[in-house]
């Protein structure tokens, strides 16, 4: 059970920038079982900016997006934006 939790802290500290302050061990066996926590986190992050719509939501909808955009952003530390400029590079 200890080996699906510490893998699960793995996932969340890779894939974002919010402060977990446990120490685990980055072994080939959390790391490879992280990915199924994948999931998981993206539901975490997907439901705080969820909740970030409704306590935004305005009539000024590009404003929205924007602060949308910047919390995403700082949730996961710009990681996917990454990804996304290394396309529009090649």
């Amino acid at each position: 059970m200890r080996q699906w939790f510490v893998s699960l802290i793995v996932a969340f500290q890779f894939l974002t920038r919010l402060p977990i302050p446990v120490q685990v061990e980055y072994d080939k066996r959390y790391v490879s079982r992280s990915v199924l926590f994948y999931p998981v986190v993206g539901f975490v992050i997907g439901s705080i900016l969820y909740l970030a719509l409704v306590v935004l939501s305005s009539r000024a909808a590009p404003l929205d997006a924007a602060v949308l955009l910047l919390i995403w952003t700082l949730l996961t530390g710009g990681l996917h934006l990454d990804g996304l400029m290394d396309t529009a590079g090649g």
